[in-house]
C-alpha cells in the first residue's frame, strides 16, 4: 500500500507553436517509508517524555501522529504503542497503559520495556505479586533494565515487609539499596553508586548492594571496575548466581569471552531456569 502526497505538478510542453498542459500523478510513499517516519516521530516522542515534557505537549504531538497515518502502520508500530503506554501510564490512565504494553510485547516479543511498564501498572494497581512476576519476566531477558529493577526490588520490599527477601536483614541497608534504585532508574549513577556504598557501610555482606555497585560501573562503561565488583560479590556468596551472570557480563565487555562463557554456565549450574544467561552463551555461539 501506498500514501499519496498532496502535490500537484504540472508539465508544459510546446510543440509546432501548440501548447499543452498535462498533470503529472502525484508522488507516493511505501510503507517502509511511512513506517519509517512513524517509528522516529514516536522515539521523540518516548524522548521527550523521558526529558521531562510535559503530558498535555507529548499528547498533542501524538494525537497528530495518529491522525497522520493509517490504523494498519500504527497498529503494527512497536515505536508508537511503546509512546501510548508511557503516555497513558504519565496521565494515570493504568488501563490504557497496560493495553498498550501488552501490543507492544505482541509486536515485538523480544522487547524488555514494555513488559517492564507492565510490571510497573501492576505495581501501581497494588498487584504486588503480578508486578514481580512481570518484572522478573523483563530481567529475564535484560538483567539491567532500570524500570523492572525498580518496580521487582519494591514488590520484593512489599512481600517481605522490606527485608525479608534480600540477603540483608537490615532495614536501613535495604533502603539505601531501593534509594539506590530509584536513582539507578533515572540514569543518576553516581547517586546510585553512592546509595549502594552506604547501604554496604551498614551492612558489608550485603551482596545485591555490591552487584548494583558493579552494575553502576559497568552502565558508565567502566567494565574494569564493574569486574571487580561483580568478583567481591561472588567471594561474599558464591551460590548468588546474578552475580556470576554480570560477572559474565563484564568479561565478555573487555574481550575474554572464554571466562564470560565461563561465568554464564556457572550462573546456569546455580539456576538453571535463568534466561538471560542461556541467551548470552548462544549469542556467544555456546550451547548453554
Amino acid at each position: 500500500m501506498t500514501r499519496f502526497l498532496p502535490i500537484l505538478l504540472f508539465v508544459i510542453t510546446a510543440a509546432h507553436g501548440a501548447v499543452e498542459v498535462r498533470e503529472v500523478p502525484p508522488l507516493v510513499k511505501s510503507d517502509r517509508a511511512l513506517e519509517t517516519e512513524l517509528e522516529r516521530g514516536c522515539w521523540e516522542l518516548i524522548y521527550a517524555l523521558e526529558d521531562g515534557g510535559s503530558a498535555a505537549e507529548v499528547s498533542s504531538r501524538l494525537a497528530h501522529l495518529t491522525d497522520s497515518y493509517p490504523e494498519r502502520l500504527r497498529s503494527a508500530s512497536y515505536a508508537y504503542q511503546l509512546a501510548v503506554g508511557r503516555l497513558a501510564f504519565a496521565t494515570g490512565d493504568l488501563d490504557r497503559a497496560r493495553e498498550a504494553m501488552k501490543r507492544a510485547v505482541n509486536v515485538n516479543p523480544a522487547a524488555a520495556e514494555p513488559r517492564a511498564w507492565i510490571a510497573a501498572v501492576e505495581l501501581k494497581l497494588g498487584r504486588v505479586e503480578a508486578a514481580l512476576s512481570s518484572a522478573q519476566a523483563a530481567l529475564d531477558m535484560d538483567p539491567l533494565q532500570p524500570v523492572a529493577r525498580e518496580v521487582a526490588q519494591g514488590a520484593m520490599a512489599l512481600l517481605s515487609n522490606s527485608s525479608g527477601t534480600f540477603s540483608s536483614r537490615d532495614p536501613e541497608a535495604v533502603d539505601e539499596l531501593l534509594a539506590g534504585d530509584r536513582s539507578f532508574s533515572r540514569g543518576d549513577y553516581e547517586e546510585a553508586s553512592r546509595a549502594y556504598e552506604r547501604a554496604l557501610e551498614i551492612d558489608p555482606a550485603f551482596v545485591e548492594a555490591r552487584v548494583y555497585l558493579g552494575d553502576c560501573h559497568y552502565q558508565t562503561g567502566d567494565h574494569a571496575g564493574a569486574l571487580i565488583e561483580y568478583r567481591r560479590a561472588v567471594e561474599m556468596d558464591p551460590d548468588f548466581a546474578p552475580a556470576w551472570n554480570f560477572m559474565g557480563d563484564a568479561l565478555a565487555a573487555l574481550g575474554r569471552t572464554a571466562e564470560a562463557v565461563e561465568a554464564y554456565r556457572k550462573a546456569l549450574e546455580l539456576n538453571p531456569d535463568y534466561a538471560g544467561p542461556r541467551t548470552k552463551l548462544r549469542q556467544l555461539g555456546e550451547e548453554p
